[in-house]
């Protein structure tokens, strides 16, 4: 009866070890202080206006977390929904996130070499794809340590400025190589290792704890029309100049 007890007890642990067996990373944000250069010539009205919007980014960045899982064939970033309040406050909400990630969430496949930026919800309800190896990640010398884990320096370029949205790099990234995945809070994570820190000259991302999940990658399903980023520059400097005319 023992020996019955105890093969059980073996079989439970080892479902419950393959049921868990993808990689949550839980991480925080902060949105660095604006550079202002850009208002000088603006009114006091419109300086004004982007300071207050821009705080309140700040504010509301503070209070998310995000989380990454991870498996063999890529990865999904999310940020673990606030308390539902107006449709002011969500338009806020995902104006705030897509200034960091430029997206409201990112979901990558690995097998492809493709990741999708979706779900930002502006006055051009878009998804983006762009391709994994369109940046080049150059081995720093620097380590340091994140949440317990040895980390390696690097810095991404993108191949071209229409690869993804430019004012986002070059990019700092923080990578361990001790949890045999390959992911992170970017759409180009295909360093070998997981990215625990993101910093370029907008803001920091940075790793908060590590657990193993139960939770599994969603499929992609389109709220939005899907183009590749390049396409994106290009509708999007075309619908500027129909719907909004210049202004100091």
């Amino acid at each position: 009866m023992k020996k019955t007890w105890l093969i059980l007890i073996l079989l439970y642990t080892q479902i419950g070890i393959s049921q868990d067996s993808n990689l949550s990373v839980m991480y925080s944000a902060q949105l660095k202080e604006m550079d202002t250069t850009f208002l000088k010539n603006k009114s006091e009205y419109i300086k004004t206006h982007l300071l207050s919007q821009f705080e309140s980014k700040k504010e509301i960045i503070n209070e998310i977390d995000f989380e990454l899982i991870c498996d063999d064939d890529g990865y999904y970033l999310s940020y673990i929904q606030p308390i539902p309040t107006d449709d002011f406050f969500k338009y806020q909400l995902t104006g705030a996130i897509s200034r960091v990630f430029d997206a409201n969430y990112i979901l990558a496949d690995k097998t492809e070499e493709v990741a999708i930026l979706a779900g930002f919800e502006s006055a051009v309800k878009m998804d983006r794809s762009v391709e994994m190896n369109s940046i080049i990640w150059e081995k720093a010398k620097m380590h340091k340590e994140i949440i317990g884990y040895n980390c390696q320096m690097y810095i991404g370029k993108l191949v071209n400025d229409s690869s993804a949205h430019k004012g986002h790099y070059p990019i700092t990234a923080w990578v361990t190589d001790a949890l045999q995945y390959s992911c992170g809070p970017t759409p180009f994570a295909i360093l070998e290792g997981v990215i625990l820190e993101l910093e370029n000259d907008d803001s920091i991302v940075t790793a908060t704890c590590i657990n193993r999940t139960k939770k599994s990658i969603p499929e992609y399903k389109s709220e939005f029309r899907l183009l590749s980023y390049p396409e994106y520059i290009t509708h999007m400097e075309e619908w500027s100049k129909k719907n909004m005319p210049r202004r100091n």
